[in-house]
């Protein structure tokens, strides 16, 4: 994937994760040319509360970067709550 295709998914993570109140990015994972490692945050309780999880390129490419970027805010969402 390139780094064209991986702004385009934080662009979506950015409009779909601020309706809930928390910040979310994607990036390459750093050890894998086949995965994509997401990120969400929020500020609780005096403190930051992170979410991670990843998911590989061909599961992007088969269901696309909407889908893919919709299910994370709402794992994100249950998990920050």
């Amino acid at each position: 994937m390139d780094q064209q295709a991986v702004d385009e998914v934080n662009r979506k993570l950015a409009i779909l994760a601020a309706k809930h109140g928390f910040a979310a990015t994607a990036r390459k994972a750093p050890r894998s040319q086949s995965h994509l490692v997401f990120d969400a945050f929020r500020w609780r309780e005096q403190g930051i509360w992170n979410y991670c999880t990843s998911y590989p390129e061909s599961e992007l490419a088969s269901m696309g970067s909407i889908a893919i970027a919709n299910r994370f805010v709402e794992e994100a969402r249950a998990e920050l709550a």
